[in-house]
């Protein structure tokens, strides 16, 4: 995507405190793959996708997926530069 994608997962998601810059982290289920960074469109909704972090009540801004499958995570800016 031109102007850079995201590369650090939201530390929930990483065991790894020294992770690269790479679009996968490896971690919790494990490599995670940025599959979406939502549109400005999709940040303005009504009811917009929210940060899947517990503790976080923001709006997402991107989705990762696992390579073992399971439920996709959906980061605000604030938890994925943690």
């Amino acid at each position: 995507m031109p102007g850079g994608e995201p590369t650090t997962a939201c530390p929930s998601m990483s065991s790894d405190a020294d992770a690269t810059d790479d679009e996968e982290e490896e971690g919790v289920g494990g490599m995670w793959e940025l599959t979406k960074i939502y549109t400005l469109n999709e940040l303005k909704k009504s009811q917009p996708i929210m940060c899947s972090n517990e503790d976080c009540d923001l709006v997402a801004c991107s989705r990762w997926e696992s390579t073992e499958g399971g439920k996709p995570w959906n980061s605000c800016l604030d938890c994925q530069a943690a």
